[in-house]
């Protein structure tokens, strides 16, 4: 179930990410992810640049397409992770983003930020990504 105040998180994020995407804003795009994905992800400066180039044109707008924000709580040891999936479009082509995000990791809070941004074309959106960082295909 998605709950209007992580849909608006969600939201926040997203336009956080389509900012950096216009402006190149490299430095801006890695200090969303968490420290244990700057630590764990392969090559993320690379997979960021390769992510700039990929999208192409100007974003012109944006919608939801779907999402879910799961929370586990054992005895005060909580996670909370936000999903969602974006159609983006430019004046060029459209796109799905899929970004997942630790909002609260209570026994690992170095994991609290970004986990994995998914950028592809909208006839791939069957492609699966599930590692820390930038996907690229």
């Amino acid at each position: 179930m998605v709950f209007y105040n992580d849909d608006k998180k969600a939201d926040a994020r997203l336009e956080q990410v389509i900012e950096a995407i216009k402006t190149n804003d490299k430095v801006a795009l890695k200090r969303m992810f968490s420290e244990y994905v700057l630590d764990e992800a392969t090559d993320i400066d690379e997979r960021i640049n390769y992510l700039f180039e990929f999208v192409q044109g100007d974003i012109e707008d944006w919608a939801l397409r779907g999402g879910s924000s799961p929370k586990s709580s054992n005895h005060g040891h909580i996670i909370k992770k936000l999903d969602f999936w974006y159609y983006v479009n430019t004046n060029i082509k459209q796109y799905l983003f899929t970004i997942v995000e630790y909002t609260a990791y209570t026994d690992n809070p170095e994991k609290i930020g970004l986990y994995s941004l998914m950028v592809t074309e909208l006839d791939d959106e069957d492609l699966q990504f599930d590692g820390p960082g930038v996907y690229v295909p």
